[in-house]
C-alpha cells in the first residue's frame, strides 16, 4: 500500500509538472509516463488493502492481464516492474523530468529549510498532506547532519525527504541509521553524488519514491 501510495503521488506530479512547463511534448511524454505509474500505483495500493483485509496476496491487476496472455506470473511480474521503471525515467530520457523538478520546485514558497520546516515544506513539495500517522522521513538521517552537511547536503531540503508510515518508521529507524553508519565506516572519502546515489538505492530497497 505504501509504496503503491508513493508510485501514485509520483505520477500524479509528473502530470501536474509537465503541464506546468507549458510545452507540448513535455505534457505528452509527462502525462503518458505520469499516468500509467498513477494506475499502477493505485493498482498496488488497492492491491495491498485487499492483501491487509484478506491475508491472500494479489497479483497487480496490470501483471493479471499479462498472465492472461499466457505469460508466466513471475515474467509479468518481471514486465511490470521494467516498465515501471522505463516509465519513471522516460522524462529523464526526453530531458524533461529534470526541468520539471527545477521548475516545480522553483515555484514553490518553501519556509527556511531547517528542522521546524521540514515536514510542512515535505507538503509543499509533494503536494499531499497526510494524517500524521505518515511520518516525513530523513533519507539522510539526523543522527549523521554534520557528515551529510561536509557533503553539502541539507538533510532538511524537502527533496530529500519522503513519506513513511509511523509504525514501520519507527520500528526500523535503528536499522536505518545503522546502515548509513556503516556506509560512512566504509566510505569515508565518498563525495557528494555518491552519497546522493547511496539514498537512492536505499530507499529503493525499502520501496520509498525519492524526490532527488
Amino acid at each position: 500500500m505504501q509504496s503503491g501510495y508513493a508510485e501514485a503521488a509520483a505520477g500524479f506530479g509528473i502530470i501536474t509538472g509537465s503541464i506546468a512547463t507549458g510545452g507540448i511534448i513535455p505534457a505528452i511524454v509527462g502525462g503518458i509516463a505520469g499516468t500509467y505509474l498513477l494506475l499502477d500505483g493505485a493498482d498496488h495500493f488497492v492491491g495491498g488493502m485487499q492483501q491487509v483485509f484478506s491475508g491472500n496476496y494479489r497479483d497487480s491487476m496490470i501483471s493479471q492481464g499479462l498472465q492472461h496472455l499466457g505469460i508466466p506470473d513471475f515474467v509479468s511480474s518481471i514486465v511490470e516492474i521494467a516498465t515501471s521503471r522505463r516509465f519513471s525515467k522516460l522524462n529523464s530520457v526526453a530531458k524533461v523530468e529534470q526541468s520539471i523538478v527545477n521548475k516545480v520546485v522553483n515555484e514553490k514558497s518553501f519556509k527556511p529549510l531547517n528542522e521546524r520546516n521540514y515536514r510542512e515544506n515535505l507538503k509543499i513539495l509533494t503536494g499531499t498532506n497526510p494524517p500524521s500517522n505518515i511520518h516525513a522521513h530523513h533519507v539522510f538521517p539526523k543522527q549523521f547532519r554534520d557528515d551529510f552537511i561536509q557533503k553539502n547536503i541539507n538533510i532538511h531540503d524537502p527533496k530529500y525527504l519522503t513519506w513513511w508510515e509511523k509504525t514501520s518508521h519507527q520500528s526500523g529507524a535503528k536499522q536505518y541509521n545503522d546502515i548509513w553508519k556503516k556506509f560512512f565506516a566504509d566510505h569515508p572519502g565518498a563525495n557528494k553524488e555518491q552519497v546522493l546515489e547511496y539514498g537512492r538505492e536505499i530507499m529503493n530497497i525499502y520501496g520509498n519514491q525519492v524526490n532527488f
